[in-house]
């Protein structure tokens, strides 16, 4: 790998991008069909520990780099959650790297989870921004659960 095509790739060059992860791309693939317990491309798994039923995602869309929406087909620990649809968002920042935008459409304040979700948003969220910039995030550390 050389600088340059590193460059390249954080300044938004899809060609670069795809010679920097395709040497890597089928053992991420494994790495996340044994996380997630689903090898279907459109469809994500979540299983938590103590709770039988899975999350069951539909992926809406899907671009390389730039994002990913779902569509929850299946949530049985949070019935409201279905026919919500969460996403991510990147796009690059003014000042260098990305920002990544994070919408949950169809969670409101009518539904009876609204603040439990919420709050778990609050939590899980900067535990990915914290994964993201230095490799290990904290989903359950006390402070952010209040």
């Amino acid at each position: 790998m050389t600088v340059d095509l590193l460059d390249l790739a954080r300044a938004g060059d899809g060609d670069a991008f795809r010679q920097l992860i395709e040497p890597y791309e089928r053992e991420l693939q494994v790495h996340c069909y044994r996380m997630l317990g689903s090898a279907e491309a459109d469809e994500l798994r979540i299983t938590f520990d103590s709770i039988e039923d899975p999350l069951v995602l539909q992926v809406r869309q899907a671009r390389r780099s730039s994002t990913v929406i779902w569509d929850v087909e299946s949530c049985a620990f949070l019935p409201d959650w279905v026919g919500t649809t969460p996403g991510f968002t990147l796009s690059r920042a003014s000042a260098g790297g990305c920002d990544l935008q994070f919408r949950h459409e169809g969670l409101s304040p009518q539904l009876e989870c609204y603040d439990m979700c919420r709050a778990g948003w609050d939590q899980y969220l900067p535990s990915l921004r914290d994964y993201l910039e230095t490799g290990t995030g904290h989903p359950f550390t006390r402070a952010r659960l209040g």
